[in-house]
């Protein structure tokens, strides 16, 4: 990924996310905390970032914020 002119690589829409690391961020882009989205899935909060940082390595980027971005951009999670 690129920063600047908006016009960075970003993951095809192909990229391997399970269906919870796809939901986990989902409620991210909700701006719900780890916490709060393992209370709603009942899991533990360190369960959520567990699969938090799954998608960010898989997605090849190193925050939550450009994980949802990521996701989003390649169709991996609703926008």
């Amino acid at each position: 990924m690129q920063r600047g002119d908006g016009r960075g690589s970003w993951p095809p829409a192909r990229t391997r996310m399970t269906e919870r690391e796809s939901e986990i961020l989902a409620w991210v882009a909700a701006g719900k905390s780890d916490w709060a989205i393992g209370r709603i899935l009942n899991i533990s909060g360190k369960t959520v970032n567990f699969h938090v940082e799954n998608a960010k390595r898989k997605l090849g980027v190193g925050t939550r914020v450009q994980a949802v971005i990521a996701a989003m951009r390649g169709d991996l999670i609703g926008h």
